[in-house]
């Protein structure tokens, strides 16, 4: 049963997904608001080795005649243009997704500026727009935002892909999907391109194979079509830190239906615009209140799961960099055949 299932599962999926999501133009006004208004926090190091924290004193309310930039200047010349969007965003999320760290879910401060600040020089700079970023800053706060925005797209698109696989394969009610669910998030079976039993032994080979998973890694490929290369900047071709994402947002989408969080019916009623998702809330026992918090793909949810697929990525995958290669090729493929929404997370 196990293995004729993940050999159902091989046939590749057809969903779409755009390029990129614009952030609203409101998005835009209140990052600007809010950098200008709530100027950014200074850090100076001291001789001693400490950091020293500034608060800057807010803005006049007034206009000041200044060779500088300005954040309003930013947001009218740069951040509601379709270079920004379609340029500088991919780029900067294309090396973000490089970058060698633990926990994709918490990026350093020091870390997004340093990578911003870069991506800006080498992109706006070399155009005579010179700008310095820094912490709460728009081009920061927004970018930020685009961050969150790329995370996300990871668990739509899980959704996506696992329920065209059900509907593609008839799988068409509850009990089956939980069924094959439960079924492939024992012992991981999801993770691996092919699963099969030899003398009443499990063999695995593949890992991170499954088309979930590098169907569900081609967001990271669509939302970051535009990008340029910098070499400075080091490494973009090993976006380890999207696979993480992606393992673990599949992962989610199947602990969803298996758990029950989603059924046939709450799907039904998202298609038919009775629901905003397909995804039930639960009831906080200790505030009384309903919400989907429990299920959110976050850090506090799926933190310590995509950091364990970090590990796993290091082990298998960076010794022999023509495993991830022929991963990202697969993924790569299905993004450039695909365009539409990202969707419900």
């Amino acid at each position: 049963m196990l293995s004729h299932r993940k050999e159902v599962n091989k046939k590749a999926q057809v969903i779409h997904i755009c390029p990129m999501t614009p952030i609203s133009k409101n998005k835009y006004e209140l990052a600007v608001r809010e950098a200008t208004l709530n100027p950014p926090i200074k850090r100076q190091r001291l001789n001693n080795g400490l950091v020293q924290i500034v608060h800057s004193a807010p803005a006049p309310n007034r206009v000041r005649h200044t060779e500088k930039l300005t954040n309003v200047d930013i947001l009218s010349g740069v951040l509601g243009s379709n270079y920004w969007r379609f340029t500088f965003i991919p780029t900067y999320l294309q090396y973000l997704s490089n970058l060698e760290v633990d926990n994709p879910w918490a990026f350093s401060d020091d870390e997004v500026v340093g990578l911003l600040q870069m991506v800006w020089d080498r992109l706006y700079g070399v155009k005579g727009l010179h700008h310095r970023v820094v912490i709460g800053e728009a081009v920061f706060a927004v970018a930020n935002q685009h961050t969150i925005e790329w995370r996300n797209a990871f668990a739509s698109t899980a959704l996506s892909i696992l329920l065209d696989f059900f509907d593609d394969e008839e799988i068409d009610s509850d009990y089956d999907r939980k069924d094959l669910s439960e079924e492939y998030l024992e012992d991981y079976v999801f993770l691996y391109r092919d699963v099969w039993e030899n003398d009443g032994e499990m063999k695995r080979k593949g890992i991170f194979g499954d088309p979930l998973i590098t169907q569900t890694f081609s967001a990271h490929y669509s939302m970051t079509s535009g990008a340029k290369v910098i070499p400075v900047i080091g490494d973009r071709d090993k976006p380890f830190l999207a696979l993480a994402l992606s393992a673990a947002a599949v992962e989610r989408a199947l602990t969803l239906w298996r758990d029950g969080f989603i059924s046939c019916e709450t799907v039904a009623a998202q298609k038919a615009g009775k629901r905003s998702s397909a995804i039930k809330k639960t009831l906080n026992k200790s505030t009384g209140q309903v919400s989907r918090k429990s299920t959110d793909f976050n850090e506090a949810n799926w933190g310590t799961a995509t950091c364990s697929y970090i590990t796993l990525i290091e082990r298998h995958l960076t010794p022999n960099t023509k495993k991830f290669d022929r991963i990202a090729d697969e993924a790569v493929r299905f993004a450039t055949s695909n365009d539409s929404d990202f969707g419900d997370y």
